[in-house]
């Protein structure tokens, strides 16, 4: 009779810890916005950690393109976990998908319609933090790339039992400590939100501790993602400005790179080695040219670990950076509207390209755009417009052309030949297949009374991509 009696308290206690939640479901948006569904859970008797914990969140998504999808969990106290973002590429639904840590497969190593167990690409443990699991959890999910794709959520759960889980708790690194805040407001892709960020740097050689002052920057920035095609996985890359007091651009040097107000934390998630991009940007930099200036630092982003990260010089005209001339609305004529121009071979629009007349010798039916960079397409005029879009046509012209080696009227009179040899040799090194379709830059300096300012290759940019 003990042993029945003493079954019977362990089976109750089991039951009361194990305990499975259903959520809200409905449509998933097409406009990029972000979609919510909540379940209410109440009668947990412990905080949330190892003994009871969130284990296992499970998921039946219809759509009609999953790597569209970004998938998060957010818990009562805010704290948010990327269950799974950009995978599957074209394929449909989430099946009976479940994430769990114990799981031997990641989720990103499956494919659609992901049926079975996986391990999600952020820890569950992240929200048994000690926090109190009664509350409302929200399903956050966004699609990142308004397609006509269409989506449903058909149903969703939380489980919760022993045995879960727990934060991964960063404490020190040799390597500067960057620290943001933005209240747990989502980082949207545009535009910036308001936020904090401390840099702890104690010098070279010495140990960062997350629990000391930041003493190389401590004030406001402005914060929003970037990217395209990164966004959508796990470790999320930034584009941020910092600011005063008054929330106005503030120029500073940070980690011993020039003063600036334009910065960006670049993860290297695609990059397993963390190096490909520090790499090609140092060769370049000894090449001549001028390379973004990068340090390496760990990121904590509103209280979570989020990994190692690259803070980036973001590549704009200026004195420290692309040192070409600055070109204003007013300068439209003569030797004024030459330069500076910063332009880029990358993802386009009608509203921030034009199309190039030529198109690749073993592509003819190949259609090549060129962006405005600098001046931006909302701030460049007409007249520089036309001048860029010239200048390259006459480029080309003489490229294309049974004269094209000519030193004086071939593309030589036009372009920077060293900067361009340099440019490729780096990218072939690299292996870098990016470099020769997108994330490409040029820039051109105004002309002198007596000579053409050449096109030159670069800056170099985007070499994550094994």
């Amino acid at each position: 009779m003990k042993k029945i009696t003493f079954l019977l308290f362990l089976f109750s206690s089991f039951s009361m810890l194990a305990q499975t939640f259903n959520g809200s479901t409905g449509d998933i948006s097409d406009d990029g916005a972000y979609n919510y569904y909540t379940v209410n859970v109440s009668g947990l008797t412990e905080n949330l950690n190892a003994s009871l914990g969130l284990v296992q969140v499970c998921l039946n998504i219809s759509h009609t393109y999953d790597s569209d999808l970004n998938v998060e969990l957010i818990a009562p106290d805010g704290t948010t976990v990327n269950l799974f973002s950009g995978i599957g590429g074209s394929g449909q639904n989430f099946i009976n998908t479940c994430l769990n840590m114990s799981a031997g497969t990641p989720i990103n190593s499956a494919s659609p319609p992901f049926t079975g167990t996986f391990k999600p690409q952020e820890t569950l443990g992240n929200v048994n933090n000690g926090q109190s699991g009664n509350g409302q959890w929200k399903l956050r999910i966004r699609d990142t790339y308004p397609d006509a794709d269409t989506g449903t959520v058909n149903g969703w759960s939380i489980y919760f039992a022993y045995d879960a889980s727990v934060p991964f708790v960063f404490s020190s690194s040799n390597l500067p400590i960057v620290i943001i805040d933005t209240d747990n407001v989502p980082i949207p892709d545009e535009p910036k939100i308001d936020g904090t960020m401390g840099i702890i740097y104690n010098g070279e050689g010495q140990i960062n501790h997350i629990t000391d002052a930041p003493d190389n920057f401590n004030g406001n920035i402005g914060i929003e993602m970037r990217g395209n095609y990164s966004q959508g996985l796990p470790q999320k890359p930034y584009k941020f400005e910092t600011r005063d007091a008054t929330l106005e651009e503030l120029n500073v040097s940070l980690l011993g790179m020039p003063e600036e107000h334009d910065w960006l934390l670049i993860a290297n998630y695609n990059d397993k080695v963390f190096m490909r991009n520090a790499l090609a940007y140092s060769l370049f930099s000894q090449m001549g040219h001028y390379a973004t200036r990068s340090q390496y630092c760990e990121v904590v982003l509103n209280g979570i670990y989020q990994g190692v990260y690259l803070l980036m010089e973001n590549i704009k005209r200026d004195h420290n950076r692309v040192d070409i001339a600055k070109l204003t609305a007013t300068e439209n004529s003569g030797i004024d509207v030459t330069g500076g121009y910063i332009i880029k071979n990358d993802y386009w629009d009608d509203s921030n390209s034009w199309l190039l007349n030529y198109h690749p010798i073993d592509h003819p039916s190949y259609d090549v755009h060129l962006v405005y960079d600098y001046p931006k397409s909302e701030d460049i005029t007409v007249q520089q417009k036309n001048y860029i879009k010239t200048f390259v046509n006459d480029l080309e012209t003489a490229l294309y052309g049974n004269n094209f080696a000519d030193p004086v009227n071939g593309y030589n009179k036009y372009l920077d030949t060293d900067s361009f040899i340099d440019y490729f040799i780096v990218n072939e090194l690299a292996r870098n297949n990016d470099g020769f379709k997108k994330s490409s830059y040029f820039n051109k300096d105004i002309n002198t009374p007596t000579a053409i300012s050449k096109l030159k290759a670069g800056p170099v940019w985007d070499f994550d991509w094994p």
